[in-house]
């Protein structure tokens, strides 16, 4: 977390649910430091989730994250893009289509 810039940046935080809806490995350390931080106010971000419509916690780590983000005053840019590992061949072409329409609507193209 503090490696990332953090001033006049948008954050496009991908990340898939683990489990029984928990954070993968590489996202906790991210998270924990996250919940530290009283305000992000001067943030602005995205989430892409990652999930499998069988579970009863789809996407719940990027629902999470997004809540916690959204707690801690952080100002979301975009809603979030939701893919179901079932229903798509490739989700990385659709986050690729949806990323087009994304830096349209942030003003970063």
């Amino acid at each position: 977390f503090n490696e990332i810039d953090q001033q006049n940046t948008i954050w496009l935080v991908c990340t898939s649910t683990y489990g029984a809806g928990d954070y993968p490995d590489n996202l906790i350390s991210f998270v924990e430091q996250v919940s530290q931080v009283d305000d992000l106010s001067h943030l602005k971000y995205s989430v892409i989730a990652l999930g499998d419509t069988s579970y009863d916690t789809y996407n719940l780590a990027g629902r999470n994250i997004d809540a916690l983000l959204s707690q801690k005053g952080a100002v979301k840019v975009a809603q979030r893009l939701e893919l179901n590992i079932l229903d798509e061949a490739l989700p990385e072409d659709t986050a690729l289509a949806w990323l087009d329409s994304w830096i349209a609507q942030t003003g970063l193209k």
